[in-house]
Parts: C-alpha cells; structure tokens; sequence
C-alpha cells in the first residue's frame, strides 16, 4: 500500500514539473464568412418583364469571393439563367404567366470555405392582354403619295405581324394600291394610286402577337383625287371658250395663212384663194356646236369631290369626237390648200386639244397631245402650226 503511494506521488510530481522537457502550441485561426448584401428588395412584376438583380459581398480575410445565382422556386416554371456571368449583377427577362407566381431567386457567395446566401422574391401578375393603339391620327393624303401610320402595342408577348383591309365606298383595291407592313417596328406605310374621286375610306388593322392574341384598331384615310385636277380645268377652259372653239379660229387662221402662201407662191390666183378662206364659214354644223355646248353647260365642276374621274374621261373623250366631226370640212379644205401651196407634209385627221393663256386650241402633227389608250393625257409641250415645210425643206412662216 506504501509503495502504490509513492508511485502516483512521483507521477504526480513528474507531470507538474513537465517531465523535466519544454513544449510549444499553435492556436488555430477563425474563417469570417463573407457578408452578402442585396441592391434590389422583394418587388412586384408582369409576366415577360425584365427584371435586374445585383448583390455584393464583403470579406473580411480579404479572400478571393465567387457569386452563384439560382432560381429557387418555384420547380416547374424555370427561368434560363444561363447567360449569367460571375458577377453580383445580371439582367433577366421573366417568363409569361398564367397565374400570379413568385420566383425566388438566391445569390450565394463563397470565399472556398464557407457560402453565404440571401434571396429574394419577385411576385409576378399575370400579364393584362395585347392590345394595339394608334400613334397616328386620321390621315389626309393626295394619291400617289405615300402615307406613314405609326402604331403603339401594349403587352405583346414575342413578335407582333400585321394585316390590313382597306375599304370604302366605291373604293376598289387592286394592285395599284400599295400596302407595306413593318410588325417589328409598327409601322405600316400606304400609297393610294387608283381613286377616281375624293374618298374616304377606312384602314383596318389587325395585329397579332406570337401567342395569337389578336388587337385590330381602325384609322379613317381622305384620299384626294389629284389626276383629276387638270381635267376639270381643261373641261372648264372649253366652258370658257366656247366662241374660241364653235368658230375654229385657230383653224380659220391657218387656212388662211396657207391660201395666202399659196397665193405668194403662184400655185392660185387672188380670187382663188378668197374662195378658198370664204368656203370655211358655212361649213360649220351649228346643230352639233350646240350639241357640244349644251353638254359642257350641265356638267358641274365646281365641287370636284364628288366628280367621278372616268365621268371626266367620257366628257372629254366625247368633246374630241364632236369636235373631230365638227371640224371636219375645214379638215378638208386645210388638206387641199396644203397640197396647192407645195408642202411636203401636214398631218391631219385627229384634233387635239390643249391649254394655253385660258384659250383652248385645236392643233394637227403633234403625237404627245390627245388621247392615250382609253384615258386622255395633256401636255404644255406642243407648237403652234405656223410653219409650212417645202420640199427643198426652207421654212416658211405663214402669214396670218
């Protein structure tokens, strides 16, 4: 029993004297994790919105730290966040939704020991239905001229197409009327180029987004008539020129230029070429002058909107070959003088008719006046039949 008492006194005495040897101890260093701070709160959003989330941690080892966004819920409607770099900081466009949902999504940062996280949550409504507006208000425009109609769309989920239906009353759309639609930019550009008379009509137009929500708006378009505008004033010129017309003069003064030129160059003798100016006067169809008259006399022309242009078209079409009808014996006797006095050529037949200092004249030998197909053209660019060709081509100017 002495013995086991002495034998633990000595352990005891060793070990609190350190066994007669020293030792040295290391104390272990405590990781501070890093701290994550988000820039945005908790927010409420349309489904097809773009969201923008950004978050920043600190460190107060000062070690290395690496961001990881992921979308915690909900499970069945995920959000491609492929495109997201590294950073705190990314933007995202959230998907449409049926019913009001909330994505979570969680940004952990790690310093490769330890991972902080905060989250946060974007409570997204469903979004309100595509709807279509106009930018552009009701439009005037001449045809042949293009109109630019702007539009505004509301809550389209992808890409938008348009179509269009343009109607009115006697209105026809054919090929001539140009449309030209731009969905992407909602735009839609219109040309108008066969209106007969002032219109108006109306544009109707439907946009359909890629989920085939349909939105249709309609614009109202005055298209003004400008092809007829130099027709009523030709059909006014003969309104007010009746005197210049019914009597021929420019007719009367070249054949009296011709039996004077040729008298001056012996082919007749005096008394043969005042017969010859003598004969014109009761050639004239007095019934047919008044005939032309009257017609001309009841077509209005004062309120051109209403004036159908293919009713002009007729009228003068109609004036060209009573006028053609009624000029004919002076044609006659012009083509007989023409041969006495020499010339080469004078070209007769048609009569055409163009304005000039508000006296409408008939004129022979010009092919870019009168009639083209079944529609008239006009022009300024004409000369007046003043001249006499000979055969050794010297010109002679007639003598009035």
């Amino acid at each position: 029993m002495n013995k086991l008492v002495v034998f633990f006194g000595i352990l005891i005495f060793l070990n609190g004297c350190g066994g007669g040897s020293s030792s040295t101890s290391s104390a272990t260093t405590k990781n501070n994790v890093p701290v994550v701070s988000l820039l945005a709160s908790n927010q409420t959003i349309f489904g097809l919105d773009t969201i923008e989330l950004s978050g920043t941690a600190t460190d107060a080892d000062g070690d290395l730290l690496s961001y990881v966004w992921k979308q915690t819920s909900p499970m069945d409607t995920a959000v491609d966040l492929s495109q997201v770099n590294g950073s705190g900081s990314f933007s995202i466009r959230i998907p449409d939704v049926a019913v009001q949902t909330t994505f979570t999504f969680t940004l952990a940062v790690s310093d490769g020991k330890s991972t902080s996280t905060k989250s946060i949550n974007i409570v997204t409504s469903v979004l309100p239905p595509f709807s279509l507006s106009l930018i552009s208000h009701d439009l005037q425009v001449n045809e042949f001229e293009e109109a630019i109609i702007k539009l505004h769309y509301e809550n389209a989920r992808g890409e938008v197409s348009l179509s269009t239906i343009l109607s009115g009353d006697g209105f026809v759309n054919d090929e001539t009327t140009v449309v030209k639609k731009d969905g992407s930019q909602g735009i839609i550009s219109l040309t108008i180029n066969n209106v007969l008379r002032q219109m108006l009509l109306s544009l109707t137009i439907t946009a359909t987004d890629s989920v085939e929500t349909v939105s249709v708006v309609e614009i109202q378009v005055e298209v003004f008539n400008t092809s007829i505008l130099r027709k009523i004033a030709m059909i006014n010129v003969i309104k007010n020129s009746y005197d210049a017309i019914l009597n021929a003069e420019e007719e009367r003064k070249v054949i009296e230029s011709l039996s004077n030129l040729a008298f001056y160059s012996g082919e007749v003798a005096f008394s043969e070429k005042n017969n010859f100016i003598a004969k014109v006067g009761p050639m004239f169809d007095q019934n047919l002058a008044l005939l032309i008259r009257a017609e001309f006399d009841q077509f209005e022309t004062d309120q051109q909107q209403y004036i159908n242009e293919e009713l002009v078209d007729l009228k003068l079409v109609s004036f060209h070959a009573n006028m053609a009808n009624y000029i004919e014996p002076i044609n006659a006797i012009i083509a007989e003088v023409s041969i006495l006095s020499n010339t080469v050529e004078l070209t007769l037949g048609d009569y055409y008719f163009i304005e000039q200092d508000n006296i409408l004249s008939q004129f022979w030998g010009n092919s870019s006046l009168g009639s083209q197909g079944d529609k008239w053209a006009f022009s300024n660019d004409f000369q007046y039949l003043t001249d006499v060709i000979f055969p050794d081509d010297q010109i002679c100017t007639a003598v009035n």
